[in-house]
């Protein structure tokens, strides 16, 4: 059956021109560098040259094998050997990454009786008393320490770059930290459940290279001060208090959950220095009322507004992909004007958006999940005719509308035209409807050219 299945899969990938190396039937699965799944039943496992990065999972639950050899390996995904319970010799020396509970439920690391040290990532502390992490250790990974109630003082010199999620929770006894500035991404919950965080005063909790950890006050307006860099992972989760969060030039991220749960978050900037949104970045921000994403942002993570029921306005001017769940039980939002250059809509992005009315999708879209509407009976999409995402929409049951009628007439004629040179001129203004409708070019702004194309439009000429 196995050779079957190679052969049948050799021929596939032959006629559609990949690489025969990209994927081996007979017991992985590998493309563009990345191990995706194991399914074999060897003692001893060899990753093949080239890969480097083994995804989640991959692994998992592998009760054949007892050694491997990660070769070219730099990051291992969540739970990539879990559950491999007779694994017991690991080798590598170029791993840099190692994610949440990777090795759980192994000899390898259940049995370790010392700190466990992977390429240049601790997986598993031990050490109690007074710590200080190795000089060839760049990375702490995610749980290392976690309930280790031993430990009392921990200094991370200058090679320390990352400090992972829950690397050191509950660790009750953990009274002193030394942090060096190198560090650049520290984790959720990192220190949770430590004397040291515990003792910690200050309104802004902050770590290495001006992390925001955690945010102690009680205010209602909150100005983060221009030292900090990133929020890191669940910084203000549970904040039941902030009304508004101004953020400053410099923030380049904001982690997983950073505002989960702030119920009465009303509103955010996003500075122009900001690079990335993390996964459920505002979850259930209850109170938030409207969003503009920067087109300097070049990562959003899934589900980043998850549950914000009063948001009414969204403006996404970022080129990333708009990932699945993005909007999801945002069930007040009605519209969306869409700029920059996304690729692609995700699974469940506007899912249960039950109020959606307008959204512009840019020419740019080549993607849209058949779930990205799903709930969203209500919602028109102006595009521009003629491109993939008319067609797709329409055959997806979705109301398909041209760009152009920017002054919510119904019609596209001269008097739009009219009504945006106006706004270019200051004249006018235009709300969030009449955007969305004439940003012809999906710049984010409504200028001379989208008058020009307008007119070509009312001339027949596109």
């Amino acid at each position: 059956m196995k050779k079957t299945l190679s052969a049948i899969l050799v021929v596939f990938i032959i006629l559609s021109g990949l690489s025969i190396t990209s994927i081996n039937a007979a017991n992985y699965n590998v493309s563009d560098g990345i191990l995706y799944s194991y399914y074999g039943s060897d003692k001893s496992f060899t990753v093949p040259t080239g890969v480097v990065y083994i995804a989640d999972s991959a692994f998992e639950g592998n009760t054949s094998l007892e050694s491997v050899n990660l070769g070219s390996v730099e990051i291992i995904g969540s739970k990539a050997f879990s559950g491999c319970k007779n694994l017991k010799t690991v080798t590598s020396g170029k791993v840099s990454h190692v994610g949440a509970k990777a090795f759980d439920g192994t000899p390898y690391y259940n049995n370790a009786t010392a700190n466990l040290i992977l390429g240049s990532v601790l997986i598993k502390g031990v050490s109690t008393g007074n710590f200080t992490v190795p000089a060839g250790v760049t990375s702490l990974s995610a749980y290392c320490f976690a309930g280790n109630t031993g430990i009392t003082s921990v200094t991370l010199g200058s090679n320390v770059l990352e400090i992972g999620e829950g690397a050191f929770y509950k660790c009750t006894s953990l009274a002193t930290l030394n942090v060096s500035s190198s560090v650049s991404n520290i984790g959720a919950f990192a220190f949770d459940g430590t004397k040291w965080l515990s003792s910690q005063t200050s309104e802004f909790v902050t770590l290495g290279n001006g992390i925001l950890i955690k945010y102690n006050g009680t205010k209602t307006a909150i100005s983060v001060p221009s030292t900090v860099h990133q929020i890191a992972d669940g910084a203000f989760y549970e904040n039941k208090t902030a009304k508004s969060v101004v953020l400053p030039e410099g923030v380049t991220s904001l982690g997983m959950r950073a505002f989960g749960n702030n119920s009465a978050l009303e509103s955010v900037n996003f500075p122009k220095s900001l690079v990335s949104i993390g996964k459920e970045a505002f979850l259930n921000c209850t109170s938030l009322k409207s969003v503009t994403v920067p087109g300097t942002v070049r990562l959003v993570g899934e589900s980043a507004f998850l549950g914000c029921t009063k948001i009414t306005e969204a403006e996404y001017f970022s080129s990333a992909e708009i990932p699945n769940g993005l909007f999801a039980g945002c069930t007040s939002l009605k519209y969306v004007w869409i700029a920059g250059a996304a690729k692609s809509i995700g699974a469940y992005s506007f899912y249960n958006c039950s109020s959606l009315l307008e959204i512009s999708v840019p020419d740019s879209v080549k993607s849209i999940d058949t779930t990205a509407f799903s709930g969203a009976k209500k919602v028109t999409a102006y595009l521009n005719d003629g491109t993939f995402a008319y067609d797709r929409l329409e055959l997806m049951g979705v109301n398909v509308s041209k760009m152009g009628d920017a002054n919510l007439d119904s019609k596209i004629n001269v008097v739009d035209a009219t009504h945006m040179q106006k706004a270019t001129a200051k004249i006018i203004s235009m709300n969030i409807s009449e955007k969305l409708r004439g940003d012809t070019d999906f710049s984010g702004d409504i200028n001379v050219k989208d008058v020009t194309n307008v007119q070509k439009i009312v001339a027949g000429i596109i």
